[in-house]
């Protein structure tokens, strides 16, 4: 009580107490100090009301805001709170993620809809939820991710061997579905300064590697050296790509005629113009790595349009050497391909440089049918009559 021992000062206390009847209920207590003519505290006066529908509804708030509503799972907003906690209270204990990435279960929702594949989900976090103890703490980070927030644990085996059991518990389920997953671990670095956004990102970028590692089976990866050159690449050729396709003076991309050649006149019929990437940090990069990234970046449409801007340039060119009866062929993203505006900007373009439509030829990945079957072919009969 030496706190409110001034004079005239009142006090005000939450606690819990028990009922006669035998059940616990939150009080609010305000009052203040009386003091005898020696000024010492002989007495308290004051009031006590009963708020324990408040304190039932701050409860559940805050349940609500620490739990996912779904699963019943710690939410990602308690994991980060309880990051920042354990990095400034227990830094020093050996700390690690290990993310459990089902974003392949987004086809059952084109198969069986949305119920079946949340009622799918709930029953992996059941199966999940049987090894979530007070240092391998389970939380639904994002809607088809679970993370476990480890702690306290000895080396790099014991999470392997960890996570190879819940691969070995998980695959009894997913193979039912013909469906895969994959695992990511991260250990956390506790002499760097927290980023929840950035190991947020790598646990993610972890994960994702190991849906490469195995198809239609739960890949597991774990953080390397090797895998953050990789981001650190990737993060360059994006880079390179912006400077691209926010029209600067830098050639970096180019194109590549690929000859086709017509076996029955012995003659070449056209070229298949392909994209290339020369960066000057990492220099000559991959279609198969800087097209992946173009897409996931969405930087593919503006490319695309760059790259047919440079097929047909090529293309006159030849035209004005004196070869008319030849073909160029494009590759178009899916992506760029399923905007509105690619027939009108495509026609356009057709017509400011004065190619012929006979003489342009279209292609796209296989990986373009997998769905959106109809308008895929609304917009190929587009092309078609064009």
């Amino acid at each position: 009580m030496e706190s409110f021992s001034k004079k005239n000062q009142t006090f005000k206390l939450e606690y819990e107490i028990l009922t006669a009847s035998g059940k616990r209920k939150w009080v609010i207590e305000i009052g203040k100090c009386i003091f005898n003519k020696d000024d010492e505290i002989e007495a308290l006066e004051g009031i006590i009301l009963d708020i324990n529908n408040r304190k039932k509804a701050e409860q559940l708030i805050m349940y609500n805001y620490e739990h996912d509503s779904f699963t019943g799972l710690y939410s990602r907003s308690y994991l980060d709170n309880l990051l920042i906690h354990d990095h400034n209270k227990q830094k020093f204990i050996k700390r690690a993620f290990m993310s459990i990435n089902l974003s392949t279960v987004q086809a059952l929702s084109l198969t069986y809809g949305y119920n079946y594949t949340q009622e799918f989900i709930k029953n992996i976090a059941i199966v999940l939820n049987k090894y979530s103890t007070e240092n391998y703490i389970l939380t639904r980070s994002f809607e088809n991710r679970f993370v476990y927030y480890i702690k306290g644990y000895k080396d790099k085996d014991e999470l392997m061997k960890f996570s190879q059991q819940i691969a070995n518990d998980l695959k009894q389920i997913l193979a039912s579905e013909r469906i895969g997953a994959s695992i990511g671990i991260f250990e956390i670095n506790s002499d760097q300064e927290l980023d929840l956004n950035q190991l947020s990102k790598k646990v993610l970028i972890t994960s994702e590697k190991a849906i490469e590692l195995e198809e239609n089976e739960i890949g597991i990866c774990y953080y390397d050296k090797k895998i953050e050159q990789e981001i650190e690449q990737e993060e360059i050729i994006k880079r390179e790509l912006t400077n691209i396709t926010s029209l600067t003076e830098y050639e970096g991309l180019y194109l590549q005629y690929q000859p086709i050649f017509d076996l029955k006149t012995n003659k070449i019929s056209g070229f298949e113009a392909l994209a290339r990437l020369n960066t000057r940090e990492l220099g000559q990069i991959p279609p198969a790595i800087f097209i992946p990234l173009a897409e996931q970046t969405k930087l593919i449409v503006l490319l695309g349009w760059i790259i047919t801007s440079k097929a047909f340039d090529f293309f006159n060119r030849l035209k004005s050497l004196g070869f008319n009866n030849t073909n160029i062929s494009i590759n178009f993203s899916i992506i760029q391909l399923m905007k509105d505006d690619f027939i009108d900007k495509l026609s356009e373009m057709i017509n400011i440089m004065q190619i012929d439509p006979h003489n342009i030829g279209i292609e796209i990945t296989e990986s373009v049918f997998t769905s959106g079957y109809d308008d895929i072919n609304i917009i190929m009969k587009h092309l078609k009559n064009l």
